[in-house]
């Protein structure tokens, strides 16, 4: 402590006590080292307050103890100005020192630098050996320059990772196994290329299946698609929703990424087309049913509504395309065979009036006729010119029409007027008619005779056939009677035998008579006397008419006295 005496401007005097502090000097304790030491030991001072400072006096740290941030990779001496404090009182530095020695090994010989790109992993090794001659040297791998806790030990580092795209830097150091330390540090460089950034895009990202679509790859100087194709562009046509993947690779530094697109594929609209059938007669219609999809397109003109009806005349396909509400088609085809009608016929005839006659139908194998009967053939009796249809159906069941005409011929007009004759007279059966005819007779007794006209003698009921050209028949009935005349019969009587009177008479029941005496002399009486002028000799005649009107006549000789 110190005393002072302190005079005041009003001459009073007085005295005050300055108690002096003087900090001793701090205590510090030198570190000696060998190059790479790691991590770097920690210089002590021992004092109240210590406070170091680097040779040009700036303030490095307040504490005991104090971690140099040096380097020990090469040899060196590093020095460290060191106080000690009291209160704000500092005493006079002392030099503490930090001796880095030199280590009895060289720099490593190391491997290149790996190039490798930072998109892949990889299993990279880095190599480095002792210098020639550092026998007792062995490598020593690290994370920095600092080594102190090495990664790996040995002539090699095998890398495992990503990296990025830069140059990244391991440390590799010789250490020796003798004297306990490491050589120089030395960086071994890691190059790390970037990947290319490739991109692959295309027009729309959903097409339906089997469309085609181009996919572009950008970004790199080679782009290998998945399906091994070599380009920028491919053109695609998936059946199913697809993931393409391009490599692109970089020309100069070999590094390549992928890229990948989905494709997403709609299904095709389950388009089809139905029908009832589809065997169809000719000219028959069928209807064509659409389904699967929501709008459709028939082609051959057929329009866009389901269903359609076809008629077709020979085995035709028809086509369908249907789009559903993704915008996707698909297409559909049906053929509807047509089957031949058959070839139905029929004949027709001719027909008299009266009579029947058979028509027959032929092609198929089964009938139906306008009249309602199903066979083939049928027999008719028609009165008047008919037409007759018949539709044949087929195995198939296919039917076709066609007609007959039975023409009805109008028998022919013929007439015979009969009769009454005479015994021994001949009566002509002459046949009126209105066409030129051929004519048979039936006779009483049943026989049969052909001839424009019959003469005939014989009591009974005679026919006439007559036929035209178209072979039809008419026939006409007429009797002839034939009378067996009265026989002419008189009686003569002498009346007067002395006048020569004689008594002619005629006793038939007869409508008239006539006589003829031998002298010439006539009568019409059925009863006269008459008497002669001399005697006579002659026949005498009676012709009588019976009431038949046949006629007949006795004549006889007798002679008169």
């Amino acid at each position: 402590s110190i005393d002072r005496i302190v005079r005041s401007k009003s001459s009073a005097t007085g005295s005050i006590s300055v108690n002096v502090i003087i900090p001793s000097m701090p205590i510090v304790t030198d570190v000696t080292v060998t190059v790479n030491t790691s991590p770097v030991p920690a210089l002590t001072a021992i004092g109240n307050s210590i406070k170091w400072y680097d040779n040009q006096n700036n303030l490095l740290y307040i504490g005991n103890t104090y971690s140099p941030a040096v380097s020990t990779q090469t040899p060196g001496i590093y020095t460290y100005r060191v106080t000690n404090s009291i209160g704000t009182c500092e005493s006079a530095y002392v030099i503490a020192t930090l001796t880095v020695t030199g280590c009895g090994v060289h720099e490593p010989i190391i491997g290149p630098d790996p190039k490798i790109c930072s998109s892949n992993i990889y299993n990279t090794v880095l190599t480095a050996t002792p210098y020639q001659g550092d026998n007792n040297a062995s490598i020593h791998w690290f994370y920095t320059n600092n080594p102190s806790s090495p990664i790996n030990t040995g002539n090699s580092l095998t890398l495992v990772g990503k990296f990025p795209p830069t140059t990244n830097y391991y440390y590799v150091a010789e250490y020796d196994n003798v004297n306990k330390c490491y050589g120089k540090v030395v960086p071994y460089p890691v190059t790390v290329y970037p990947e290319p950034t490739v991109t692959v895009t295309s027009s729309v990202n959903s097409v339906c299946e089997g469309e085609s679509i181009q996919l572009q790859a950008t970004g790199a100087d080679i782009l290998l698609w998945s399906n091994n194709y070599i380009g920028n562009t491919i053109t695609v046509s998936p059946h199913i929703t697809t993931t393409y993947s391009v490599t692109g690779t970089d020309a100069t530094n070999r590094c390549s990424s992928t890229a990948n697109i989905t494709i997403d594929v709609k299904s095709l609209p389950p388009v089809s087309i139905s029908t009832v059938n589809t065997n169809v007669c000719s000219g028959s219609s069928t209807a064509l049913q659409a389904s699967g999809a929501l709008t459709y397109q028939w082609g051959d003109g057929l329009g866009t509504q389901s269903p359609v009806t076809v008629t077709p005349t020979v085995t035709t396909s028809y086509y369908l395309t249907g789009t559903d509400l993704n915008g996707c088609s698909n297409s559909a085809s049906i053929t509807i065979k047509v089957k031949p009608l058959p070839t139905v016929e029929a004949n027709g005839s001719g027909v008299c009036q009266g009579s029947s006659t058979t028509i027959k139908a032929t092609g198929a194998v089964s009938y139906i006729w306008n009249s309602g009967e199903t066979n083939d053939e049928i027999v008719l009796m028609p009165q008047q010119t008919t037409t007759y249809s018949v539709t044949g159906t087929d195995a198939d069941g296919c039917s076709n029409t066609a007609s007959a005409t039975v023409t009805v011929y109008g028998k022919p007009q013929v007439s015979i007027t009969g009769s009454t004759i005479c015994e021994g007279n001949t009566y002509t059966f002459k046949p009126t008619s209105n066409a030129l005819l051929t004519y048979e007779w039936i006779l009483p007794d049943n026989s049969r005779k052909s001839a424009t006209e019959l003469d005939a003698v014989t009591t009974g009921t005679y026919i006439v056939s007559a036929t035209d050209a178209q072979g039809c028949a008419n026939t006409d009935t007429a009797s002839l009677i034939v009378n067996k005349p009265v026989q002419a019969d008189y009686i003569i009587t002498e009346i007067n035998a002395v006048s020569k009177i004689y008594q002619f008479t005629n006793n038939l029941d007869v409508l008239s008579g006539f006589w003829q005496l031998p002298d010439g002399t006539t009568s019409l009486l059925e009863s006269f006397t008459y008497s002669f002028d001399t005697e006579i000799t002659g026949d005498v005649c009676l012709s009588i008419t019976d009431r038949n009107s046949c006629t007949s006549k006795k004549c006889e000789q007798f002679t008169f006295l």
